[in-house]
């Protein structure tokens, strides 16, 4: 994400990442929300640009994923 914004012209120190929610800060979530917003060009363009391997990601998450409520 970082090498997306420079090359659209950021520099170093503009380069903003994703917001986690903190369950301890009430406004966590808006901040999370409104970052993703801000960056969803950028994180659009990282999704379509996915290699075959990333493609199966979520079948492998649907897969462990019966292991982790057994």
């Amino acid at each position: 994400m970082k090498i997306d914004q420079e090359n659209s012209g950021k520099k170093e120190g503009e380069v903003l990442t994703l917001i986690q929610s903190v369950s301890t800060r009430w406004n966590s979530c808006l901040d999370m929300i409104e970052r993703f917003v801000e960056l969803s060009a950028v994180v659009a363009k990282i999704l379509a640009t996915r290699s075959e391997k990333h493609k199966k990601v979520p079948d492998m998450i649907g897969f462990i994923s019966t292991y982790n409520y057994a």
